[in-house]
């Protein structure tokens, strides 16, 4: 049996995937719990605490939103090592800092439990299809993390050094809100300039400029449709300053990066943080006095 533990957008998607596969499920209730409801209806069973997980499974994934949801889950007083036994394994997808992987391994390693940072790629509807991609950090993964991945992942991409599965999410989550940032200026200049998006957005797909956070975001863009981002500014946010410690730690920490994470912060602080990321670039619009997405 598999414990899974943070069941929001992308914990559902990865509980539906587990059970299509034919692995019985144990599940961690929590607020959202009309995702916990549609697992416990396709037979998954609830935990009422991580310890009184531990002795029905043989592994347990943690998907959280945050390193204090994360180290209250292992270390709290109901947490997995109040009652881990020797072999256990911990697949832990949430998006750290390779420091923190570093120091739970080590820890866990201590009473005999396998940790393995498996940070993901993809969202909720990929989730739900079995097709994230994992980034694996750490050395003499056990064959059992390869098994469970595959039932929600399509790729798994390894990286030697417990944390560096991590440290891979976190530059591409920085290259990702980069390119957020920089859209939202460049929009909004196009925008104040009089250029139509639809042209502007046709001539950018076969130049240099195109990428995929800019592809997934021309539907909102020109009023036509939705925004593929179903992430928090908050998390954005969250991530890129994960990525600037990771940075400064290795001696490479840059200008660039540094303004990212001021301007993700200047946007949680002007009460954006719960908000999907593309209102950041409604926001930036309207300080400049135009308005993005465009009306339809």
């Amino acid at each position: 049996m598999i414990g899974l533990i943070g069941i929001g957008m992308m914990g559902r998607g990865i509980g539906h995937s587990l059970l299509r596969s034919g692995h019985p499920l144990s599940v961690l209730g929590n607020k959202r719990r009309e995702a916990v409801e549609e697992l416990l209806a396709r037979g998954a069973i609830e935990a009422v605490s991580p310890a009184a997980m531990v002795s029905r499974v043989e592994a347990i994934i943690l998907c959280l939103p945050s390193e204090a949801a994360v180290r209250e889950v292992l270390f709290g007083p109901s947490g997995i090592s109040s009652t881990a036994r020797p072999g256990l394994l911990v697949l832990e997808c949430s998006t750290l800092t390779p420091t923190t992987g570093r120091d739970l391994a080590e820890q866990l390693a201590r009473i005999g439990v396998d940790f393995v940072d498996a940070p993901l790629t993809g969202g909720p509807t990929e989730a739900m299809q079995g097709r994230l991609n994992a980034l694996v950090g750490g050395d003499g993964i056990p064959p059992a993390v390869d098994s469970i991945l595959a039932t929600f992942c399509k790729q798994t991409f390894r990286f030697a050094g417990a944390g560096n599965g991590y440290g891979a999410k976190l530059i591409s989550n920085f290259l990702a809100f980069n390119n957020l940032v920089a859209i939202a200026e460049a929009m909004t200049t196009a925008q104040k300039a009089g250029m139509d998006i639809d042209t502007l957005l046709a001539a950018i797909e076969g130049a240099g400029g195109q990428n995929r956070c800019l592809t997934g975001l021309g539907p909102w863009l020109t009023g036509n449709g939705q925004s593929r981002s179903r992430v928090k500014l908050e998390i954005a946010a969250k991530d890129v300053s994960y990525y600037c410690l990771l940075a400064q730690e290795l001696g490479t920490l840059g200008p660039v990066a540094e303004q990212v994470r001021n301007r993700l912060r200047q946007g949680v602080a002007d009460g954006l943080g719960s908000e999907l990321t593309p209102q950041y670039i409604s926001h930036v619009a309207a300080a400049a006095g135009v308005r993005l997405p465009v009306s339809p």
